[in-house]
């Protein structure tokens, strides 16, 4: 056994014997016997992987949000608003895995289709829950000793904003060269494709006739020429697009046209 092992064991039995009386306390701790290094995260506090990141530490946030489960996934927090110290929760898990929980689903960070494939780790959480470990289970999201928000405080909040126009907004970034992108499903009854043209045609920024008397063309897809993905608009930087046979969730009713389409848009490929 290294100096480091023996460190880091020494250390471990100095916190358990040291720990509080409280039997909710927790603390996780990981050993980096290649670089020496032993970080210590109290799980009673959220996981902000903001911090480690602007400090370069990508490995460090890596390890720390890690979830324990037989499904590779990372859950935490990431700041948006230093001023507000406001954070958006996360939870990632690589597309190609299979067991996604309908919690996820009903917290509205997957789609129906993805429901199946958590069902593993929802077993985990709920076994946790069934042995009135609720702290076990909010420790396994890395969201720590945080009181549940359903989120009815930030759609208050935000109740001025939902129908206050954005079009100064979309006109400025327009001008200044920058390159916007409008997508509608052609069965999309929420955000329909006129409705977006509608706010295309009275939105007046430097191209806006060049814009409005370019060709419609017909969108075919990349790998399979035969078939029709929906049709462009498009003027130096503004595209607006209509994906064929798609509803308000695009990506889901046609994940390959919308993956062609973010693709085309990013890497200036021909549509």
């Amino acid at each position: 056994m290294s100096v480091d092992h023996v460190a880091a064991l020494d250390l471990w039995d100095s916190l358990y014997n040291k720990r509080p009386s409280d039997p909710l306390f927790s603390i996780r701790i990981h050993f980096n016997f290649e670089n020496s290094s032993i970080s210590l995260r109290n799980k009673d506090e959220p996981l902000i992987l903001t911090n480690y990141l602007n400090e370069g530490n990508h490995k460090k946030a890596q390890r720390l949000s890690r979830i324990r489960s037989n499904v590779e996934s990372y859950a935490g927090y990431f700041r948006v608003n230093d001023d507000c110290v406001r954070n958006m929760f996360f939870y990632y898990v690589p597309a190609e895995m299979v067991d996604y929980g309908r919690h996820l689903f009903n917290l509205g960070l997957i789609f129906d289709y993805q429901v199946s494939q958590f069902d593993s780790y929802r077993d985990m959480i709920r076994e946790s829950i069934d042995r009135n470990d609720y702290k076990q289970a909010f420790e396994e999201l890395n969201v720590g000793n945080q009181a549940f928000n359903d989120g009815k405080s930030v759609k208050l909040a935000l109740a001025g904003d939902f129908m206050r126009s954005v079009t100064p907004l979309v006109q400025t970034i327009l001008d200044n060269g920058y390159k916007c992108l409008f997508f509608n499903g052609q069965f999309n009854l929420l955000v329909p494709f006129q409705m977006t043209s509608e706010f295309l045609l009275k939105m007046v920024w430097s191209e806006k006739d060049a814009f409005l008397h370019s060709e419609q063309r017909i969108w075919y897809s990349r790998n399979t020429p035969e078939v029709v993905n929906g049709y462009v608009r498009s003027y130096k930087n503004l595209y607006h697009v209509l994906i064929r046979n798609a509803g308000h969730m695009a990506a889901v009713d046609q994940p390959q046209a919308t993956l062609e389409m973010i693709d085309n848009f990013i890497f200036d490929r021909k549509f």
